[in-house]
């Protein structure tokens, strides 16, 4: 067989027969040959038997068979496994990396392999070994999220600059789509996304990130634990308030005595001891928060709490409409009409501490007043239920000092 033809082949054994077998002329109908596939996984679980070196008499291409596999790659051991990885892939990787790897093994043979003890799988290094070989023609329409991430984490851990380069413009353009994969995501998925984010430097791509994660928080669709326990590690505070301050809400809502279809007010007081009681519980698997997230909790509930008493009987202003010739009136009604509707009993139940939803719920109530309308000019009305929405944009810019976060 020629030998550019055999540089390209590779060898599989059958299992060792009782007696010996000798490779030469009289055996080598018992060894089979199959295309050389640099993502075919040898498994090592039990120790593979070592063939015997060539008699004299063997063939020179049968020799080259053995000989040229070490060229075209590097023998790599992974949980188990060994895959063989293109040389051109560590010499794509930064210089220490490489050095530190190649002194594990010299990824020649099945006896010596490079040995990967980083915390990877084996699917992760064949998706980057696939994205190396594929690379710059990847499709990412049909790149599966796993496999981007895998690419990006693993190309930044051994320096594949030309990956890294490829793997955050795509995961912009992946995750900042129309259809997105985050908008049914798990919260293990938006924190893997963020790291990658964080790891790269990405500024506009976290901030991107977070906006998804803190949405799909308020609308109830992910738990809030994962996200405080990752935004307080990696000290995005925007995230982070915005985590406390749903997971404040749903645990006072643990304790409000009524159904949804009821009207009714919650007790501040039975709120606080339910809150206090919480906080005073030590970090569990059920409930993982230390006592210093716990101490950032109470601080929100004390400052919303204080903050809905002092809003709700001081009503945000508004400008005056440049057509109004009665405005002391309107600031009258205003004032009237706000204290009156900060005191209506929120269907659902809403607790005190939950700002937002109330201002909203206030809001609705407001623009739904007849009373207002009539007494109001048309422009002075429209501008003072309009500042509703501006002070609960004001309420999501403070959350971070609600909840003391510096």
């Amino acid at each position: 067989m020629p030998r550019a033809r055999t540089a390209a082949m590779g060898v599989a054994f059958r299992k060792a027969e009782p007696q010996s077998l000798r490779i030469g002329h009289a055996s080598l109908s018992r060894v089979r040959c199959a295309p050389y596939d640099l993502n075919r996984t040898i498994s090592v679980t039990s120790s593979p038997t070592s063939p015997k070196l060539p008699s004299p008499t063997t063939p020179r291409s049968t020799i080259a068979r053995f000989a040229d596999r070490g060229e075209d790659g590097y023998y790599v051991r992974i949980q188990g496994n060994v895959l063989v990885a293109p040389k051109a892939l560590f010499e794509a990787m930064k210089s220490e990396v490489r050095h530190a790897l190649l002194t594990t093994g010299r990824g020649l043979s099945l006896d010596d392999p490079i040995l990967l003890r980083l915390s990877i799988t084996t699917s992760q290094f064949r998706y980057l070994v696939h994205a190396f070989k594929k690379y710059p023609s990847l499709d990412i329409k049909k790149l599966p999220l796993d496999q981007l991430f895998s690419t990006a984490e693993l190309s930044f851990q051994f320096g594949i600059s030309q990956l890294q380069r490829w793997s955050v413009e795509t995961a912009v353009v992946v995750l900042n789509s129309s259809r997105t994969p985050l908008r049914s995501a798990s919260s293990e998925i938006f924190a893997r996304a963020l790291r990658i984010a964080h790891i790269y430097g990405h500024v506009s791509l976290s901030s991107s990130i977070q906006a998804k994660w803190l949405t799909r928080l308020h609308w109830r669709e992910l738990p809030s634990v994962p996200a405080i326990l990752f935004a307080d590690r990696y000290e995005l505070r925007n995230l982070l308030g915005h985590a406390y301050y749903i997971h404040l809400v749903e645990v006072t809502e643990a304790k409000i005595p009524c159904s949804p279809e009821e009207n009714c007010t919650t007790d501040g007081s039975q709120s606080l001891a339910h809150i206090s009681e919480y906080c005073r519980v030590p970090p569990s698997a059920s409930s993982p928060l230390t006592p210093t997230q716990r101490t950032h909790l109470l601080a929100g509930y004390y400052s919303l709490t204080a903050y809905w008493k002092r809003l709700r009987v001081s009503p945000p202003p508004f400008q005056r409409y440049h057509r109004c010739t009665n405005h002391d009136r309107c600031l009258a009604v205003w004032q009237l009409r706000w204290t009156v509707a900060c005191s209506q009993p929120c269907p659902p139940a809403i607790p005190e501490v939950d700002v937002l939803r109330r201002l909203k719920w206030v809001e609705n109530w407001l623009r739904s007043d007849e009373l207002m309308t009539a007494c109001m000019e048309s422009g002075c009305w429209e501008g003072a239920v309009s500042c509703v929405g501006s002070v609960r944009d004001e309420v999501v810019r403070n959350l971070g000092h609600h909840f003391d976060l510096g």
